[in-house]
């Protein structure tokens, strides 16, 4: 894979995360609405799993 192919392809990994971030950001402001501690808690642990998947995929890209 050519570094011109490996850049197109991260920012397409990049750019799928940040239509999950966006979702997880609703979900955050709803629970901060209702005052929800209990799925703010869980919202978080979807949002560093998230990072750590997203990483994990543009990681690949390097093999």
């Amino acid at each position: 894979m050519t570094d011109f192919e490996r850049r197109i392809k991260t920012k397409l990994i990049e750019d799928e995360y940040a239509e999950k971030f966006h979702r997880l950001d609703t979900e955050e402001t709803i629970a901060h609405i209702n005052r929800d501690n209990q799925q703010l808690c869980e919202i978080n642990e979807k949002r560093v799993q998230l990072e750590m998947d997203m990483e994990l995929e543009k990681r690949m890209l390097s093999y």
